[in-house]
């Protein structure tokens, strides 16, 4: 019976987890919204992306074209979907 319950509590945990890592994403998509529309345009994900760059060192490329392949819809913006 214990091994049962044990299964239960590590749901709840996985559950708990989920829930945060939603929340964690949740504010970080918020931070690259800059204007509070509700999806990243172009000139956000390029303000993202020359930071990343600044930190890493590393060129991160293009950001109309990492919105190209990251912007399923073909709106021209990413959603926090």
């Amino acid at each position: 019976m214990s091994s049962i319950s044990s299964v239960g509590g590590s749901s709840q945990a996985w559950a708990a987890l989920s829930a945060q890592r939603s929340q964690q994403q949740a504010k970080m998509f918020a931070k690259v919204d800059t204007d509070g529309s509700g999806s990243v345009d172009a000139s956000e994900l390029g303000k993202l992306l020359t930071k990343v760059s600044e930190k890493t060192g590393t060129s991160v490329g293009d950001a109309s074209e990492v919105l190209k392949t990251m912007d399923s819809d073909g709106d021209g913006a990413l959603s926090s979907d």
